[in-house]
């Protein structure tokens, strides 16, 4: 449905821009954001344990929380209901996620670096997880064939992903610190 939108209010961006916007859009911390806009925190039926331990805040409950209200907005009100909200709080988000660098699809970024300076093949590779299964923190190395070029951790695999796939970025000089884009034809580093 954000495809479909982005590509009806966007006919002359390229298929990559209109994925990339896509996935700041449909991310957890644009989702998450929805969700505590809408007060959905305080909405949800928890556990003890999920209650003492932050649940209504954690991130990707409150993603998930607002996924599920589309679902049972579209099984209750439809497709035309859901395109409604779907544009009403997630397409107005368009100006802030493509202003914050920080949202960026890092994976991406990296992947095309490599294939386009053909450096090589791209690993994630699970290197630890810690604590109890409902908060646990993943750790993540990427490889360049043989060498770490960054390591990242989150609450899923495809967070630390990401941000494995930003130190990589920063160390290859791809991006700065700050998450900005560096020309990849004149500023970033050779692995």
């Amino acid at each position: 449905m954000v495809a479909h939108e982005l590509f009806r209010l966007f006919p002359r961006k390229s298929e990559g821009e209109l994925t990339e916007l896509k996935s700041l859009l449909v991310s957890r911390p644009t989702l998450e954001r929805t969700a505590c806009e809408l007060g959905l925190g305080e909405a949800l039926l928890l556990s003890e344990n999920e209650e003492a331990t932050g649940g209504r805040t954690r991130p990707s409950i409150l993603a998930d929380a607002f996924e599920a209200l589309l679902g049972a907005l579209y099984l209750d009100g439809g497709y035309e209901v859901v395109r409604m909200v779907v544009v009403d709080l997630l397409i107005h988000e368009l100006p802030v996620v493509s202003r914050n660098p920080a949202l960026g699809n890092y994976k991406s970024k990296l992947l095309e670096y490599v294939q386009k300076k053909k450096n090589g093949r791209l690993i994630y590779r699970t290197t630890g997880e810690k604590g109890p299964d409902h908060d646990k923190t993943f750790i993540i190395q990427v490889m360049l064939d043989q060498e770490v070029l960054g390591e990242g951790r989150g609450e899923s695999k495809k967070q630390a992903q990401q941000e494995a796939a930003h130190a990589a970025l920063e160390k290859l000089g791809v991006v700065d610190d700050n998450g900005q884009a560096v020309d990849l034809d004149e500023g970033a580093g050779q692995p």
